[in-house]
């Protein structure tokens, strides 16, 4: 960024030389060339500075939120699969594994028409991401609300693997 800050003041110094005395036409014609040529150079260097400053941000607290967003609209959507993409193979939480995972979602997906994840807080240790939320489960026959990871938990531990963040239960060994 400094290296763009030289440079634009650079740009800018060049210009405001080139301001100098212009009292023949021809020059004025040149001097008007080169303020439109650094104009335009100064607008794209600009643009493309202010590209690092719109770019999402992929922190860790962020690619979680994330993907536990994905999960609830997948599962308002029915479709279990991606949310299976997001568990590690190994998955092991209170001794149930991704296939036990699996089943337990199946089983939440048919009782339960909409899924809400709110109050997220997070707590990391080195690679491990432990998730303080609430899920609300909801139905016209009935509601489900658990405070995770107290009644459940099987959705509030994480693990980078490197990649990206994926649900690995509170029993996971890498």
């Amino acid at each position: 960024m400094l290296t763009l800050v030289e440079e634009l003041t650079s740009m800018i110094a060049k210009l405001i030389r080139s301001f100098g005395p212009c009292l023949h036409p021809p020059k004025r014609a040149k001097h008007a060339l080169l303020i439109t040529h650094y104009s335009s150079l100064l607008l794209t260097l600009l643009l493309i500075s202010s590209c690092t400053l719109t770019e999402p941000n992929y922190s860790p607290e962020n690619q979680i939120k994330n993907s536990l967003y994905d999960i609830s609209r997948w599962f308002d959507n029915k479709n279990l699969n991606p949310i299976l993409d997001l568990v590690h193979e190994d998955y092991l939480h209170n001794g149930m594994t991704k296939w036990n995972f699996r089943e337990l979602w199946q089983d939440r997906m048919g009782q339960y028409a909409l899924l809400d994840i709110s109050a997220i807080q997070l707590t990391f240790n080195g690679d491990y991401a432990t998730v303080k939320m609430v899920l609300d489960f909801t139905d016209p026959e009935g509601n489900l609300t658990l405070n995770e990871p107290w009644d459940s938990g099987d959705l509030s531990y994480f693990y980078y693997n490197g990649n990206s963040w994926v649900i690995c239960g509170n029993q996971f060994v890498p």
